[in-house]
């Protein structure tokens, strides 16, 4: 390995042409290796804040396998970088709020809209104003749906299906491009409390505000055809890219959980808070009441205008409990 390799960045080491690692030997805490997937211009930029050392504190996390890796859009966030990945074990493994974040399950979809840039001609900007009029956005909006009780507590269990068949909005093509059917097994809507309700009940369909947003975009280059025709996309087509979550709902859910583990008291040699012990089927449970909810504002809009669902959903705030190859299930 040539010098140039070898030359580290804060601690982190280039191991690989994208990939830096700092070895479990680093800090008497850590128990497993940190990782970063970035080349030498993009690791000089997450090392300008905190990120790599949140990184290195996740790798000392109760049950953490494997390593610690962080994505190449790594940056700081509470305890737990944005853009950073953890695989813990049961029994003894953790869900950290700060890994799952406020915003729970928030992602992007991307929605193919049936023209291209050139049948659109001028109306771009007229369809800018109609999607404003029809998505509701901001801290605290709401929509014109309102659920509560039985009906807010079957959205939450069963996702989008129960809006097709209960109010017409979205399609079955939809719900076959969204993850797990838009509903995450486990989802237990006695583990949300009452205020989480409140807050949720009528932001299904809306976008929220700070970086969530909703941008009329085309495609400009094709670089795999194959891909691109398995996504339903083609050159000079309109898309709309969504990103929005669980906004309020997940919020609570969160500050719920948070606290309760902050009542529990920390974990051995961790702050409180920000490793809050609990059992999978209560915080993931919990949190799997908003798998459905993030897609919501992509099911009214793809209704509204005509727009059918690209393959291309992408979550980025979940905590999931799966199997794993040759162990127990993990987180």
């Amino acid at each position: 390995m040539s010098e140039g390799r070898q030359a580290g960045v804060g601690g982190f080491r280039q191991v690989d042409d994208v990939v830096w690692e700092l070895p479990a030997s680093a800090r008497a805490d850590m128990r497993v290796p940190a990782r970063v997937f970035a080349d030498r211009e993009l690791i000089g930029e997450i090392s300008a804040d905190r990120s790599l050392e949140q990184l290195a504190n996740v790798a000392t996390l109760p049950g953490i396998t494997g390593a610690a890796l962080a994505m190449p859009d790594i940056h700081q966030g509470y305890g737990f970088p944005v853009g950073g990945v953890a695989a813990t074990e049961l029994p003894d493994g953790v869900v950290s709020p700060g890994g799952v974040g406020y915003d729970i399950n928030c992602g992007v979809r991307l929605l193919a809209l049936p023209l291209t840039v050139w049948e659109l001609g001028g109306r771009t900007e007229a369809l800018v104003h109609e999607l404003s009029r029809r998505v509701p956005v901001g801290a605290g909006h709401g929509g014109a749906l309102k659920l509560t009780g039985a009906a807010f507590d079957h959205v939450l269990t069963a996702g989008p299906r129960t809006l097709l068949a209960g109010h017409g909005i979205g399609t079955e093509e939809d719900i076959e491009h969204t993850e797990s059917d838009g509903c995450l097994p486990g989802a237990d809507p006695a583990m949300v409390s009452e205020r989480a309700r409140v807050r949720g009940c009528d932001q299904l369909g809306t976008l929220g505000s700070g970086n969530h947003f909703l941008e009329v975009q085309r495609v400009a280059k094709i670089l795999d055809p194959r891909a691109a025709e398995k996504f339903g996309l083609r050159l000079d087509q309109v898309t709309v890219l969504i990103h929005s979550g669980s906004r309020g709902f997940g919020h609570q859910v969160c500050t719920d959980y948070v606290r309760a583990g902050c009542r529990v008291g920390p974990l051995p040699d961790h702050p409180p808070g920000q490793a809050v012990g609990l059992r999978a089927v209560e915080l993931a449970g919990g949190a799997a009441l908003l798998g459905g909810d993030g897609v919501r504002g992509e099911l009214r809009v793809g209704q509204s205008g005509g727009a059918r669902p690209s393959r291309a959903r992408v979550g980025r705030a979940d905590p999931w409990a799966e199997g794993r190859t040759g162990n127990a299930s993990g987180l």
